[in-house]
Order: C-alpha cells, then structure tokens, then sequence
C-alpha cells in the first residue's frame, strides 16, 4: 500500500502530540491503550489522529507491520501478520534491530534511516531475509509520528518479490523485442486500434518503399492493394473483437512507386490491464520472388508452352465449374466446341515444324480475337483446340461464335514468304446439362468433330446421343479388328474387269471382305476408315497383297487362262507412307513368285494428297520394277490433270457415281467423254467402275472404252469362283 493509499490514515504522513500508553515491557496483540485525548498536529508533522484509531488500525490490519524507534531502528512493535511472514516470533522481532532484516549490509548505509524513511516518513525498496533463509524484495512504507518524546515510525511492508520477477522478465522482453525489432529481417509494424502506424522497422519500410515519417503519417489500408483491402479490415474487426487469437494472409501491397509487392502478413493484437485494445504488431514477409516462382510454376502447369492457352487439365477444370454452376442454375447455359485443323500436317512436312509452330501461334491468336473474355480457349496438342462458351444468353450464340471462328481462319497466313490457308473440323455439343463430368463432354465434342471431318474439311457437326452410340460401335469394331488378323477372319473376294473391245475378261480386282462372327460378310466401306484410324492398316494391306500374289501364282499354275490375267490391287496411302513400303513389296513379289508385270496398283488422290516427294519415288521405283498404276476413282476429288503427268499412271478408273447417272445427267455423260478423250490423248487405258445396264455399257463401247466392270458382268465372287470360271474352255469369254 502506497502512502496516500493506507487505510485510517495510518501512513498518512502524520504525527501525534498525546502520550502513546503501554505498560513497560508489554508486548501485546494490539496497540497498548492510550488515553483518548486527540493528538495535535504541527508543522514537525506529528501525528493528529486519535492514538486508539491508530492502535486498532495497527492490530486489525492484514498487511506486514512494524513500529520502529527512528533513532535507533530498533522494533519496539509489530502485529501478527509480520511473525507470520518473517517467520519469527513478535517476542523475536520487537528485540531485533531494523537492518537485521535485511539481505544485504550494503543496503543499509549510514545515512540508511533518512535515504530509508525519510525524515518525514517516505519508502524505500530493500531485500528481507526471513527467518527460513529465504531473500525476498520488498517495499517499505512509512509513516512517522512522535509519542512520549520518541520518534516512532509505522511501516508498512509489501512483498514485490514476484512483481520485482515479472518486471525484471518484461525488461528482458522488450530489449529482445527492441533488438529483434531492429534488425529483423521481415516487416514488423506497431498499429494503434484505429489503423494508424505507430512505428516500423527498417526491412517494412524498405519492403514498402516509404520513409519512416511517410509510413507513421498513413493507415494500413493506404498501401494496401484495393481489391484486399475489405477482407484485410474484416480480419482486423474480427481480432479486434476477440474472434480471432491473430491472423494470417497472404496479400498484395502498393509500394511508393506503384509496383505490386506480395507479402505475407501475421498479425496479433496487445491489450491494455482492462483488455481494452492497445496496439496491433503486424509482421510481413516479403514473398514477391517466391509468388512470382509459383506462379510460374502453375502456370507451366495449366497452361500450353507454345501459344500460351490454357491446357487440358485448365480447360476440364473450368469445364467442371461450368458443369456445377449449371446443376445449380437451370438457366445457366454454355457449350463447347472442339477443332481439329484439316491438312496442317502437310505445312509441318512441307516448311518445318518451325513453321508450324509459328502457325499455330497464329491460329490461337486469332481464335482469342472470336471467343469472349469469359469463355476459356485451350490447346489440347499437336493442332487440336477446345473451347468453352461460359454463360451464354443463348445457344445459338454458339453458332455465331462457329461463324466467325471459321471467317477467321479463312484469311490467308503468311509464313516466311509461304500464302497459307487453314481450316478446321469442329465438333460441338450444346446439350450440355445432361453431362456429370467434364471428360464426357470432351468425349463427345470430339465424336462430333471427328464426324465433322468425314463430312468434310471445314465444317462443323453438333453431337447427338446416336454420335456415341455410333462411336462405341467404332471402338467395338476397332477392338474386333485387332483380333480378325489372328483369327483368319478375312477374305478374299475378285471382281472381273472385261475387255471392251474383246468382250473377255482381262484382269482381277482384288477386294477385302470381313467376315465377322456375328456380323457375317463385312464390306471394306465399313471398316477401312476404321483400320486406318487405329493403325491396322499397313498390316492389313500387307496381308491383302500378300494372299492375292499367292492365289494369282496358284491360279497361274492350275490354269492356262489365267496367265495373262491382270491383278488390280487396292493399297491404302498410309501403306506408301511407310518407309519401307518398296521393299516389303518386293518381298512379297519374292516369295509368291508373282511377275511384277501382272500386277496394277490403284492409287487414290488422298495418296497424292498425302504423300510427297518420297511417295513419288516409291511409285517410279514399282513402275520400274514392272508395276503399272492406275488412278483410281477420277473425278471425285481434285482431278488434276498435273497427277497424270507427274505420276506414271498407265491406266484412270472413272468413278461409278458418274457411270451410274451418265445416261440420266448431261453433266455426268460430259464427264465421262471427257475423260475417254483424255485417256485417248495421253495414251491411258481407261476403266468404267459401276456398269450395272446393258445400254451403259453399249454406250461405253461406242464411246471407245477399253475397260469396264460391275454388276452387269460380274459381281465379286470368292477364290473359287474364280476358279471355276478359269476351269472352262471359254470362261473368260463373255457371250453378251
């Protein structure tokens, strides 16, 4: 208890003029009775209180007490809780000089009574010993008073030890605090409860940019970044009030200059005695570098190396969003469009793949320039895209985004001096709150332009339920391709090509049937587009030329007639692709034993179109080996009369379509002669595929065609039908 905090006026600082009555040598509980006159106070600052009052206020107080002789600081008296708390008895204590007490000598030095008490009472900080040994600091308050002629001082002793250890254990504190501080190597700012900066160390001030009097005149929020600052203050209200122990977040800052400055800041809030906020200590970290590194890192991660697109694993992420905002709300619309550039193989087989690569980054900036800022473009790989039209008022707003996706492209590129055109295949699914994941929507847009490129280059399909349905029977059939090699399910079937002008059969063309276990006689339409796509193909063709050579030597030493026949045999343009396509050629040829000369190649246009310098070497090499080679199908595609002088062709197959109608359709009997002008021209031999009437094929005669076949002569029969017809006298001569 502080002097001007004592109870009853005990250590107020006062004497007493009337006589303090005890009987000699008595020491008891309570103060010994005094007569009740009042005690007169003077200018010496005796005591003015009754002796009685002060009597009881000595005996009854729980506080440590002691009354000493101010001249000799001996103990004359003392109440119970002192015995108790120095452990002596009263008896003990009142013989006991005052210094006794203390810890320490030095801490009595010979002006002690004035430096401890004061002349007028006062206090003073020393250590006690108790009576067990045991040090404790204390302080001692006092009041002093006269009584019978004797200077008398009451003090009041309070043990500070524990206080004296936790301020000795603050000090320690704050000069860490102080030093770490200083020279921490973080951020760390004093913030009072209203936002404002007390103080800052030097890294925070670095970190930001500003001088120390700049950063004590400015409220948190003044550097911070806008969009972060109302979650920043929400935490700030939330510590505030208790719900919250401190608080991390990883933010965006303005320094001085403007830049953008990502930190990590901690913050915890130092409250008053009455847990009243005092201030905020807020630490920050620097992690601009580290932000920078992830970002980098995420968005290798996410997004294409080469145009700078999303990638897959951006583009399903978005689409998944897409998927459940849609479950939530029915009206919320999007699609998604898949592309796939038609021929861009050719430009990286032609200029490079440098020059693809530029391309590409030129066909993704423009598809950015016809899709949205919502909606999400990606670069699947190699010359696939995919996009998501995010929250569409309409869908057929996706139709006009198609529109101007294909007028983009149409616009001409130009490469290194190169006038480039490019076209894309698009599948499109709009049905899309049937869909649970984001996989089966890209499934599906790739089903849909998958049937967009069958249709046609540069061109769009939207994707049905019977698409799937349709490509699960693709992959059935694939799957059972696979095993038909090993299972011996294929088959050879001939149909014969007839000599116009000799009226006999000339040559064989050797046509591929499947014969499925379950779905019977399978025609090459129905699964060679399906062999090339899965790769099957090469073995396939291989197996053809193979088993034809071999029945065309079997027919050739069975049977006279068949020594002069001319085997026409389709090979796919991957075939040639491969590289070495001649010599396996040549191998087969070996072993079958088969003349060169009695085979005739058809070639399509998609192998002119395809294929390239090595293509046309492998084909002059087979010509020279004896091979001949017909263009097959004429008409349909391209038809440039360039094939025909580029390629050694001996032979051009006209299209059955035109057959079919050249008797109906100016136009088609127009094609047809000019072709039989051609041919003659050139010196070709000319095919009509498709003859199925007696008057087309009178009229081809008259119009002199060299060769025909079809369903009026023959339809494709199998090896041993061959045969029989080989076994008559005059098989291959035709009476009609």
């Amino acid at each position: 208890m502080r002097q001007d905090e004592s109870s009853d006026g005990l250590a107020q600082g006062q004497g007493s003029t009337g006589p303090l009555e005890r009987e000699p040598g008595h020491a008891s509980e309570s103060f010994p009775a005094v007569n009740s006159t009042a005690c007169r106070s003077g200018n010496n600052g005796e005591c003015s209180l009754p002796c009685d009052l002060l009597a009881r206020a000595f005996a009854e107080h729980a506080a440590v007490m002691l009354l000493v002789d101010a001249q000799s600081l001996r103990i004359v008296d003392c109440n119970q809780s002192a015995a108790l708390y120095y452990g002596h008895s009263r008896s003990t204590l009142i013989a006991m000089d005052l210094r006794a007490l203390l810890a320490d000598p030095f801490d009595c030095p010979a002006h002690f009574p004035a430096e401890a008490l004061g002349s007028n009472g006062g206090n003073a900080s020393v250590r006690h010993r108790r009576a067990d040994g045991s040090v404790r600091d204390v302080e001692v308050y006092s009041s002093r008073f006269s009584h019978d002629g004797r200077d008398l001082q009451c003090c009041i002793v309070q043990d500070v030890t524990e206080s004296r250890r936790v301020k000795r254990r603050l000090l320690g504190s704050e000069q860490r605090f102080s030093t770490l501080f200083e020279h921490a190597g973080f951020g760390i700012a004093l913030i009072d409860p209203n936002g404002r900066i007390l103080d800052m160390n030097k890294a925070g001030v670095a970190i930001l940019g500003y001088s120390l009097n700049e950063i004590r005149a400015l409220h948190y929020s003044d550097y911070i970044y806008p969009e972060d600052v109302q979650r920043t203050k929400q935490f700030f209200r939330e510590l505030q009030a208790g719900r919250r122990d401190y608080f991390e977040l990883t933010k965006r800052y303005l320094r001085k200059d403007g830049a953008l400055v990502w930190g990590r800041q901690i913050v915890t809030l130092v409250r008053k005695e009455n847990d009243e906020p005092d201030y905020f200590i807020s630490m920050l970290e620097d992690i601009t570098e580290h932000r920078r590194a992830d970002d980098m890192l995420r968005h290798l991660a996410f997004h294409d190396a080469l145009t700078e697109l999303a990638n897959r694993a951006l583009f399903l992420d978005r689409l998944g969003t897409a998927i459940r905002r849609g479950k939530r709300n029915p009206d919320f619309i999007f699609s998604v469009l898949f592309l796939d550039l038609d021929r861009f193989k050719l430009v990286n087989d032609s200029l490079g793949h440098p020059a693809g690569d530029a391309m590409l980054c030129e066909i993704a900036a423009r598809l950015t320039e016809c899709v949205r800022d919502s909606d999400t473009l990606a670069r699947f790989g190699g010359d696939e895209f995919a996009i998501l039209l995010d929250g569409l008022s309409d869908p057929l707003e996706t139709l006009k985004i198609i529109e101007r996706i294909r007028k983009a492209l149409a616009r001409p590129f130009f490469l290194d001096d190169h006038e480039l055109f490019a076209g894309a295949s698009i599948g499109v699914v709009l049905d899309t709150e049937r869909y649970d994941s984001p996989e089966e929507i890209v499934r599906d847009a790739d089903i849909a332009m998958y049937r967009a490129k069958e249709n046609g280059n540069a061109v769009y399909e939207i994707f049905d339920s019977r698409m799937h349905e349709q490509a699960r029977e693709v992959l059935r059939m694939e799957t059972d391709l696979r095993k038909a090699l090993e299972r011996g399910e294929f088959e050879l079937y001939f149909q014969p090509i007839i000599s116009l002008r000799g009226n006999r059969i000339t040559g064989m063309e050797a046509l591929i049937r499947w014969r499925h276990p379950e779905r019977g006689l399978v025609s090459p339409g129905e699964f060679i587009p399906q062999a090339e796509e899965a790769g099957l193909i090469f073995d396939i063709d291989r197996w053809v030329l193979a088993n034809a050579c071999s029945i065309l030597d079997l027919w050739s030493e069975r049977y006279t007639a068949a020594h002069d026949l001319l085997l026409n045999i389709n090979l796919s343009a991957k075939y040639f692709l491969k590289r070495d396509a001649v010599d396996d050629f040549s191998e087969i040829l070996r072993v079958t034993g088969v003349r060169p000369s009695r085979l005739r190649l058809e070639i399509t246009e998609n192998l002119i179109l395809d294929g390239d310098e090595h293509v046309t070497g492998k084909l002059l090499k087979l010509r020279a080996m004896g091979v001949s080679l017909a263009l097959d199908d004429f008409g349909t595609g391209y038809s440039s009369l360039s094939y025909l002088v580029r390629y050694p062709f001996d032979a051009i197959k006209i299209d059955r379509s035109f057959i079919l109608s050249m008797l109906e359709k100016s136009g088609d009997l127009a094609i047809v002669q000019s072709v039989l002008a051609l041919g003659k021209n050139l010196g070709l031999e000319v095919v009509a595929e498709g003859v199925e009437t007696l008057e087309q094929a009178a009229k081809l005669r008259e119009w002199g065609c060299d060769f025909a076949q079809g369903y009026f002569y023959f339809r494709p029969m199998p090896a041993s039908d061959v045969m029989d017809l080989l076994a008559k006298p005059a098989g291959l001569v035709l009476t009609y």
